[in-house]
């Protein structure tokens, strides 16, 4: 399977203009745009790495994904990547050092000097982060005295784009098998068929709502109207965001959990995903008044193909 070429001068150029968008009709959200432009920046740098180098996501065999798809398991989570860490670690300790400039300050340089002094295997980081596995990473960075969610964010950002590659393979290749088609049209979860996340925003065009990863940037649809998260059928929609008119919450009565759609002409690209939840923030506001919650993030179980000692080992050395 070939791959798409990356065009970061063009994809960071149309992300210039939505930024500046997003200063212009809500300056409020000036210092997260220009945190958001310098994490972004680096993930695209990253990106474009990724697209020189010799790396490509496995090539698994139809049969094996329309199974782990039928048995209702994400494909990453089955599956192993091979990580090409010498290009993800300078990536990784340089999204530390954006973050601590951007607020998250000494919280976020300890974690960089605990890579840099190996006390932390950044190849065991990155597998449990890929698997999606949140109790390896807490209880490593409680161990080491790290705030559990900035690590969880920072090998997060830093597998974005391995995690986007592998469903793109998946997910948009020419010529899908008759029996994968039929596997992830029958995907009826609130995860992500491809790496098990949530999504973090629905696209709606033509009447119809799309889940959107926030990890991989895959795109999938329920079956039936219902809650992503507790797959209740008792959802609500509220009326368009006063200033946003294409913005709308989808919130449920049973678990409270809520969800951003957006009116689309088009699917978003998944490097826009990012800015266009930072762009929807008054959505987010309009939740926390109404005591609205995105739930914890399932843990991942273990799969029986993936190497266990990558899915589930400790994260320090």
């Amino acid at each position: 399977m070939t791959r798409k070429n990356f065009n970061l001068e063009d994809s960071l150029q149309r992300a210039e203009a939505r930024w500046c968008q997003i200063e212009t009709d809500t300056p409020e959200l000036a210092a997260a745009v220009t945190l958001q432009r310098s994490l972004v920046r680096r993930i695209a740098g990253l990106t474009e790495a990724l697209e020189q180098s010799n790396w490509t996501p496995p090539d698994i065999e139809t049969t094996a994904i329309a199974t782990t798809l039928s048995s209702s398991r994400a494909l990453l989570h089955e599956h192993r990547v091979d990580l090409p860490t010498e290009i993800l670690e300078p990536g990784l300790r340089d999204l530390c050092n954006i973050l601590a400039n951007g607020g998250a300050g000494d919280a976020a340089r300890h974690v960089d000097h605990v890579i840099q002094e190996q006390r932390l295997s950044t190849t065991s980081l990155l597998n449990a982060s890929l698997t999606r596995r949140q109790n390896d990473i807490r209880t490593g960075a409680i161990h080491l005295g790290l705030a559990p969610d900035l690590l969880w964010l920072v090998a997060e950002l830093t597998l974005g784009p391995i995690a986007h590659e592998f469903q793109r393979v998946i997910l948009t290749n020419d010529v899908i098998d008759p029996k994968v088609r039929k596997a992830i049209n029958a995907w009826n979860h609130g995860t992500c068929l491809i790496c098990g996340s949530w999504p973090a925003l629905g696209e709606r065009q033509d009447g119809d709502i799309t889940l959107r990863c926030s990890f991989c940037g895959a795109g999938w649809k329920l079956q039936e109207p219902a809650c992503p998260y507790c797959l209740s059928p008792e959802i609500q929609h509220e009326l368009p965001t006063p200033g946003q008119p294409s913005l709308q919450l989808l919130f449920c009565e049973a678990c409270r959990g809520y969800l951003k759609v957006v009116e689309v002409d088009e699917a978003i690209p998944s490097i826009f995903l990012p800015i266009e939840d930072l762009a929807t923030t008054a959505g987010d506001v309009r939740a926390m008044e109404r005591n609205l919650v995105r739930p914890p993030l399932p843990e991942a179980p273990l799969g029986e193909l993936i190497d266990a000692g990558c899915a589930s080992g400790p994260i320090t050395n």
